[in-house]
């Protein structure tokens, strides 16, 4: 098995963090590593001894710590607790191709999980993410309780997808639960739909119980008998 290369994967992670912080209109700081404009000294818990990421003197020294604490790190999956969840796509992306199979199919589960929204994610398309599950081992993709009940399931599966009115079926994440796609059909607006579809087991990705959704990872193209439910069907 090929080993994961830390010095390449922490030449990844110390270049993003000379990415330049973003300020939304609501003060709120974008960037992989930081979240708010004053960051504190190391030492000091006076609020006005803290640098502030405005100025660039300051800028560079919290570079700097970012540098020495990314040096210590040891094990890929500490990543995870670092880098602020929007950036987790970004960091695998530039990444995966020096990680041993163990690290590559671990991290990418933990990540399906932690972010919201992948099927529209602005680094990873959705067959781009297609490939990268089928890349995986599913015996580090899927905690213990998740393989065995992709194991229980029979050949064909029929899931279920909730959305908004206007969204589309073509996704990659669906659910065994109808109940937790109607909950998703209305969760930002009323008047959502439920897709049913039905898929071959083998074509499942992944299977991930972690967020009580039964979320369902598949290949898109590998769905049939696809339709829509009527409303008399979700009473």
């Amino acid at each position: 098995m090929k080993p994961t290369d830390m010095k390449k994967v922490k030449d990844v992670a110390k270049s993003l963090a000379y990415l330049e912080p973003e300020f939304t209109d609501y003060g709120i700081v974008l960037h992989p590593y930081i979240n708010c404009q004053f960051i504190p000294r190391k030492g000091s818990i006076d609020i006005r001894e803290a640098y502030d990421i405005t100025k660039p003197e300051d800028m560079m020294h919290v570079r700097e710590d970012i540098c020495k604490m990314i040096d210590r790190i040891e094990d890929y999956h500490t990543f995870s607790f670092y880098l602020s969840k929007p950036y987790l796509t970004a960091f695998f992306k530039y990444t995966k191709d020096y990680l041993s199979i163990k690290d590559y199919s671990e991290f990418l589960g933990d990540l399906w999980v932690q972010v919201e929204f992948t099927n529209k994610d602005p680094n990873i398309s959705p067959n781009e993410f297609i490939k990268l599950f089928k890349k995986a081992d599913q015996q580090y993709l899927m905690e213990e309780d998740e393989k065995e009940f992709l194991a229980s399931l029979g050949e064909e599966v029929t899931i279920y997808r909730g959305v908004k009115p206007k969204s589309s079926a073509k996704a990659l994440s669906w659910t065994t639960q109808l109940t937790t796609a109607k909950w998703f059909a209305d969760r930002f607006e009323k008047n959502g739909k439920v897709y049913k579809a039905n898929i071959k087991k083998k074509d499942i990705l992944a299977l991930f119980l972690r967020r009580g959704e039964f979320e369902t990872v598949v290949d898109y193209h590998k769905l049939y008998n696809v339709e829509e439910m009527s409303k008399d069907d979700l009473i």
